[in-house]
């Protein structure tokens, strides 16, 4: 008798520091979602200014062009991944 009500509380024990550990993983997720997000929105936001900064004065103002282009491009290809990386953690 005093064995089987030891397993039980060691049962007990065992699935209450599951459920801790589901609600700390949880909240961890929560929080990196979160971070992740706001570094895609600043990534977003800071796409203009790097293209801006990155983009060099030169003669051939069709290669400015494109540079600026393949820049905006990069910025928004990473912001995307960003935001899928998100949501794989959301779900």
């Amino acid at each position: 008798m005093f064995s089987v009500r030891a397993a039980r509380e060691k049962e007990h024990r065992s699935a209450a520091a599951h459920q801790e550990a589901r609600e700390i993983g949880h909240e961890e997720r929560k929080i990196g979602a979160a971070d992740v997000g706001a570094a895609g929105q600043r990534l977003r936001s800071d796409a203009p200014q790097v293209t801006d900064a990155v983009s060099c004065p030169g003669t051939d103002t069709a290669a400015v062009a494109i540079g600026a282009t393949a820049t905006r491009a990069a910025a928004m290809v990473l912001s995307d991944l960003i935001s899928r990386s998100v949501q794989r953690i959301e779900t």
